[in-house]
């Protein structure tokens, strides 16, 4: 489904991902873990093409080149990428965000947002609303593959479950540097890159 193979990434003259190849088939879920600053954000962007970063390698998602695609054109492809901070927009309340979302995706459980529909887009959310929000959009869009940077930020990490379904599988890659609970989870085999970059389990 998604691969990649030797990719750098690279922030002006700095390079902050240093040779990650990784493969992720249909029904996978791998978890992205390292230290704050090892990376794990900075891949997560790159995958989605953010134009701050210059990648070297190959980025490719059900066997198409994405390496040159601007971040709609992969989000057309069926990626969804969930920030570690969420942007607030001002002047746009989440009940209109939400109806657009329904008139062109189809109806979905408004339940994690019903609350502050009123509101502005993540505007003076607490950092739980925020997450809350991230997933509702998450159900909503039902990509094929979601990136889902640092889930258990802004959050109880001893009581909270991040792994609901949307409804078309389990495909997606998670960041987290809270890495002694994560190994605890799951019972998956755990892969280290080698250096400091990350570790990548399929759990």
């Amino acid at each position: 489904m998604l691969e990649l193979k030797d990719v750098h990434v690279f922030r002006g003259r700095k390079e902050i991902v240093k040779g990650v190849s990784l493969k992720i088939r249909e029904g996978e879920r791998h978890v992205l873990m390292g230290p704050n600053g090892s990376g794990k954000s900075t891949l997560a962007l790159a995958i989605m093409g953010s134009p701050r970063y210059k990648v070297k390698g190959k980025v490719t998602f059900e066997g198409r080149d994405l390496t040159r695609l601007p971040p709609e054109e992969r989000a057309r492809e069926g990626i969804f990428l969930a920030f570690q901070h969420p942007p607030s927009i001002q002047g746009v309340r989440v009940y209109h965000f939400m109806r657009e979302l329904k008139s062109r995706f189809g109806p979905f459980d408004e339940g994690l947002v019903k609350e502050f529909m009123d509101r502005e887009v993540n505007v003076g959310f607490s950092g739980g609303e925020k997450k809350r929000f991230e997933i509702a959009q998450l159900l909503a869009l039902k990509p094929k593959l979601a990136i889902i940077d640092e889930v258990d930020a802004g959050l109880d990490v001893d009581h909270h479950n991040p792994h609901r379904r949307s409804g078309k599988g389990d495909e997606g890659i998670e960041g987290s540097h809270h890495g002694g609970r994560k190994d605890r989870e799951g019972g998956g085999k755990r892969v280290d890159k080698g250096s400091e970059e990350k570790g990548v389990r399929c759990a």
